[in-house]
């Protein structure tokens, strides 16, 4: 938006608020409001100023009504005409009328949108939607849903709950203006009219604040399924631009779609399979859709660096830093959607034979080789790596292991850590003491010893419980402030080495990180039926996928240590000192 408009924030969102009263005035149409919004967007949408957002509870409470509506369907086309004529703007226009000024804005800017618009009827919606649904009023359902989702994104899921929150809505009850199943009929309504990422992606955020008051309503209207067939027509249109090479100027859009498309994927699988939800809960929600998932992750995988080599090639507005950014993106949130589907569906791969790996392969790819290593070379320091880094989330709800059958949410109640290991947390004495003595490799009393060795070094003395302040000094090590995943993965590695295990005490890590690297592959590496087409990519993805541990668009092998990271490292470490 030109920074030099003679409207304040203030002036735009009475203009918004009262414009929305009453959408088929003649005196506005959607296309100046669609830039009046855009005017009210926050600068930084990643961390917005929550005192801007604040500001804009009133427009924001607005955009919601207007999105959540009662309407006839039958009559969403002809609402969506009327809402984008402006014949009244074209003849009556005032340099100090906001509606005209804003309208004049649209005039100017819409050539550039356009593309966008009709890359998304033609390549991802049905092409009847392209002949039908006007172009200003589309755009305004997209800028205002992403908005919203910005707003929605910055509330504080405690305060809300409790009523109490600054920020729109202040409480959790505001967004459910009618019924929850009218709630995500209507925004699934609005994604068939006109299938922008953000809108999906606004439905997402919401299903993460309401958690289970939406899961049928989700299931229902078919919210997993619409959400993968609408990535897949995305990345069948890149797949088969790539193989025509018709990478022009105009095939922009598709490239920029995609990116928005695969974080829009991204965050709806992630709300799907929250830890607080039981296994049951996350199959009904993902119905049966979890392969596919998978095949489109390998996918924007193989696809997301390529996809932004062309959009900063064409574009000499993407700059270097944000083109790392979103290939680094790109790289790590396929793989972080794929663990947390398959640790989440324990019942269809806990006990199934390890296969061969075709799918999974370039998930857990990492320094051209498995992220676990293989049976024979396997190093046990990288499974405790990778579960120390995201959380510490072993033992009661987490369906790696012996989850309990209790919901989080209806319990209520903290997690209480083993006072011995500090590695797995339990939500009662029953579910420690079941876990203790469980008659497998998951018996927790197999493993307990090692660990603490590991988590304590040289102050780990059988027998004594340990002063719970050690936590500091683990969570120091792991989430260091800035530190990448390689500088993680070294720390626990040092970790190991400073415990001086015995040759018989690493045997039982090994074992003990073998079995999780078991339980993250699926049962079946078939495809799925109307995935066929993607087997030869698929194998591409399986020759030469890597990725990158230290979060760079290459891979970086860990033996490979950049300066800055041993001067972190060794922070991370002078830290343990500190807190003791």
């Amino acid at each position: 938006m030109d920074k030099d408009c003679p409207f304040t924030h203030d002036e735009t969102a009475l203009f918004v608020i009262s414009a929305l009263k009453d959408p088929l005035d003649p005196t506005h149409c959607s296309g100046a409001l669609n830039m009046a919004v855009l005017h009210l967007m926050p600068s930084n949408a990643k961390e917005p100023d929550k005192n801007h957002l604040r500001r804009l509870s009133k427009v924001l409470k607005s955009l919601f009504a207007f999105i959540t509506a009662k309407r006839n369907p039958s009559k969403s086309f002809s609402f969506m005409s009327d809402f984008a004529s402006c014949a009244h703007c074209h003849h009556n226009y005032s340099p100090t009328d906001i509606s005209s000024y804003f309208h004049m804005a649209w005039d100017k800017e819409k050539s550039g949108q356009q593309p966008t618009f009709e890359t998304l009827c033609t390549k991802v919606a049905n092409k009847k939607t392209h002949e039908i649904s006007p172009y200003p009023s589309c755009s305004f359902i997209s800028t205002s849903t992403r908005l919203l989702n910005i707003a929605l994104t910055a509330v504080d899921f405690k305060a809300s709950a409790r009523g109490v929150s600054k920020l729109w809505p202040s409480s959790l009850d505001h967004l459910i203006p009618h019924t929850p199943n009218h709630l995500v009929q209507s925004i699934m309504h609005w994604h068939s009219i006109y299938p922008a990422p953000s809108i999906l992606g606004f439905l997402s955020t919401l299903a993460r604040l309401l958690r289970t008051i939406l899961h049928q309503p989700l299931i229902a209207n078919n919210f997993t399924l619409i959400l993968i067939l609408s990535t897949k027509r995305v990345v069948d249109a890149c797949l088969s631009t790539f193989v025509s090479k018709s990478i022009l100027p105009h095939t922009l859009p598709l490239c920029d779609i995609y990116s928005h498309q695969s974080i829009t994927f991204f965050d709806s699988i992630t709300a799907l399979t929250l830890d607080h939800y039981t296994g049951k809960t996350v199959q009904s929600l993902l119905q049966n859709c979890e392969t596919k998932a998978i095949q489109l992750a390998s996918l924007i995988l193989y696809l997301g660096p390529r996809s932004f080599r062309y959009m900063s090639a064409f574009s000499g507005s993407i700059s270097s830093s944000a083109m790392f950014e979103n290939v680094t993106v790109m790289s790590i949130r396929p793989c972080d959607v794929t663990t947390s589907i398959c640790k989440r569906l324990k019942s269809q791969i806990l006990n199934a034979p390890r296969p061969t790996p075709r799918i999974a392969l370039p998930i857990v790819v990492k320094d051209h080789e498995s992220f676990f290593g293989n049976e024979r070379g396997f190093e046990p320091d990288l499974a405790l790596a990778y579960y120390w880094c995201s959380g510490i989330t072993l033992g009661c709800f987490n369906s790696l292991f012996r989850s309990c059958d209790a919901s989080f949410e209806a319990l209520g109640c903290d997690l209480r850590v083993c006072d011995r290991c500090l590695s797995v947390y339990y939500c009662s004495r029953r579910c420690q003491r079941r876990d203790w003595g469980a008659g497998d490799v998951y018996a927790h009393k197999n493993v307990c010893g090692v660990l603490r060795k590991v988590v304590h070094g040289k102050e780990a003395v059988p027998g004594v419980v340990v002063n719970m302040d050690a936590v500091k000094v683990m969570q120091a090590r792991m989430r260091a402030a800035g530190a990448s995943e390689a500088a993680r993965i070294r720390a626990v590695r040092m970790m190991v080495r400073r415990a001086m295990l015995s040759q018989g005490e690493m045997a039982v890590l090994a074992e003990f990180g073998r079995e999780m690297y078991r339980s993250v592959v699926l049962e079946e590496m078939v495809w799925s039926r109307g995935f066929d087409d993607y087997e030869k990519c698929v194998d591409i993805v399986t020759d030469r996928a890597t990725f990158a541990v230290a979060g760079s668009p290459q891979a970086v092998p860990l033996y490979k240590v950049p300066k800055d990271e041993v001067k972190k490292e060794k922070s991370m470490l002078l830290a343990r000192k500190f807190w003791q």
